[in-house]
């Protein structure tokens, strides 16, 4: 599956020309995309007109600067978080927005390099969200954000030579399973790059921060209005990408003990009934989740999409001990929020690794823990706690490092 997202603005076939494997949507809750497809394109050299511009914007960037830290800036900020998750050091691999703005600061300007080019960046430096120029005619079909098996080739540009990227890093890749970018962010391929024989191109602007949503939107407005001002033939068409769930993340209270119990009890019937002993199914009764939320509210996180309840977590120590998601937001983006938060939690508690117990046959939610970087350590004997004493269920222990 690629996409849990909605689409709005579409025309055509535009929207399927981009999107996020269902993996990173997972791991990555708060990515927020804007795509503008242009046709029509006469890629020289910018025109006076655009230099001016593109030097005003520069100008009024340095200004907005005036010796600000990157990690200050909510976007920057954002962007190295996501990297961290996957691996890459963020201050050894810059996001594309940071690496131009850093490069503005140190030399007090950005060069020209073609019309596209510089369109794309002076709407990446206005924002402080990196935008790519992809060649339509170089790209094999769609596009997709996943993860990187490590099997993959990629080209950098400015070289001939083909390298792996390293597994599990965010990659874009098109049908052909050519890489068109690494580290997600980071660094373009060769082959996708624009040249001066481009006619039709695809500009992307993504963003992870709490307003990146609107600033996403306004970036690609931006982007339309330059294309429509310095490529007078030119026809553009544009969508947007965002969660289909709006989750907020908030502490448990007394009154979300109700909604708590109740997405507890489906849930865990739904990933157990028919793997744990007999004994602790026979001990799982509503009533017993109801008791069993109410009395661990002080451990509970909840995530709402439009103030109801959607999911919950509880955290104890370095352990996930509960993680739950009502059916009808399943493949929305709650379940990665929550796993965030408690990672973000265990943290916070003073460890370096979490973990987890899953049934052993409860393949959904293995597949979803190994998608969002949790490790299989193999098999345990976990205790679950009833009122009639303790039960012994077979169980996986994950783990990851936080």
């Amino acid at each position: 599956m690629k996409e849990s997202f909605t689409v709005r603005r579409s025309r055509c076939s535009v929207s399927r020309m981009f999107a996020y494997d269902q993996a990173v949507v997972d791991q990555y809750p708060t990515i927020r995309a804007g795509v503008v497809h242009a046709t029509g394109l006469a890629n020289g050299p910018s025109s006076p007109d655009l230099l001016r511009a593109y030097e005003a914007e520069q100008r009024v960037a340095l200004e907005r600067l005036n010796g600000a830290a990157m990690g200050e800036i909510p976007s920057m900020a954002a962007w190295r978080r996501a990297f961290t998750r996957f691996g890459a050091k963020p201050t050894q691999y810059r996001n594309a927005a940071e690496a131009l703005l850093r490069r503005l600061g140190k030399h007090g300007d950005i060069p020209s390099v073609s019309t596209l080019v510089d369109i794309g960046n002076l709407v990446s430096i206005r924002y402080a969200l990196p935008v790519a120029v992809f060649d339509r005619a170089a790209v094999a079909g769609s596009i997709t954000v996943r993860f990187a098996t490590g099997a993959e080739r990629f080209t950098d540009l400015g070289s001939t030579e083909a390298v792996a990227p390293d597994p599990g890093e965010v990659v874009f890749v098109d049908e052909a399973g050519a890489v068109c970018a690494r580290r997600w962010c980071w660094r373009q391929s060769a082959q996708s790059a624009t040249s001066p024989a481009t006619v039709e191109a695809l500009f992307v602007v993504e963003g992870h921060h709490d307003t990146a949503e609107r600033d996403v939107e306004a970036a690609s407005d931006d982007l339309r209005a330059l294309l429509t001002a310095h490529q007078p033939g030119s026809r553009t068409t544009s969508y947007l990408l965002s969660n289909v769930a709006r989750v907020a993340i908030r502490r448990g209270g007394r009154d979300d003990a109700a909604a708590v119990a109740e997405i507890w009890y489906h849930g865990w019937r739904d990933g157990h009934l028919a793997l744990v002993p007999k004994e602790l199914a026979d001990a799982r009764t509503e009533e017993s989740f109801r008791s069993r939320a109410a009395d661990r509210v002080a451990d509970t996180t909840v995530a709402t999409v439009e103030g109801a309840v959607a999911g919950f977590v509880m955290v104890v120590a370095d352990e996930v001990e509960q993680v739950y998601v009502s059916a009808a937001h399943r493949g929305t983006g709650v379940a990665g929020a929550l796993m965030a938060e408690a990672e973000r939690q265990v943290r916070a508690n003073g460890h370096d690794k979490a973990w987890l117990a899953v049934v052993a046959g409860n393949a959904r939610a293995r597949a979803f823990y190994e998608r969002v970087g949790w490790r299989d350590e193999g098999p345990f004997d976990y205790t679950a706690a009833t009122e009639g004493g303790p039960i012994v269920v077979p169980c996986h222990r994950y783990t990851k490092v936080v």
